[in-house]
């Protein structure tokens, strides 16, 4: 919680629902500390996101290449880069091969998955949330002992 409300009784009136803008800045004030982080997780789901559309050009390459020998009308694949596999692969070889990469790519996929999944569980476990707590307790700490008079300790927990 970046900005300082102006008084106990703003920051525990129910008012009317914020903005959808006023709310991502209120996230965005809640990440910045931890940009670091957060770009770390970005650069993850970006890895993430090219693995999988490598993988699936890799599946409609297996598909093409397979159609191609199956329908003599059917175009040839379009390898890339110019890639050409060699001329005595078989129709199976080259099946075979392009599974074994897809095969490699899901193995790869599910390792970034795995460290992508326990990133995200220290940021927000281990970083957001203990320092969302400590701010709250230490609002709480500066609040006057009228305000905890005035309101009951469960709509406190509650707001």
């Amino acid at each position: 919680m970046s900005g300082s409300p102006e008084s106990p009784q703003q920051l525990f009136s129910s008012s009317a629902p914020l903005s959808t803008g006023a709310l991502v800045g209120r996230l965005f004030g809640i990440a910045w500390p931890h940009r670091r982080s957060c770009l770390g997780l970005l650069s993850q789901q970006a890895a993430l996101l090219a693995l999988t559309l490598f993988g699936l050009g890799i599946t409609g390459l297996g598909i093409d290449t397979i159609r191609s020998r199956i329908d003599a009308a059917a175009p040839a694949p379009g390898w890339p880069g110019g890639w050409q596999p060699p001329a005595d692969w078989s129709t199976l070889t080259t099946v075979a091969t392009l599974a074994g990469a897809l095969l490699s790519i899901a193995i790869i996929r599910g390792a970034v998955n795995y460290w992508h999944a326990i990133a995200t569980a220290r940021l927000v476990q281990r970083q957001i949330v203990v320092d969302l707590r400590s701010e709250i307790y230490e609002k709480l700490q500066q609040l006057s002992t009228r305000f905890y008079r005035d309101h009951s300790s469960t709509s406190i927990i509650n707001r």
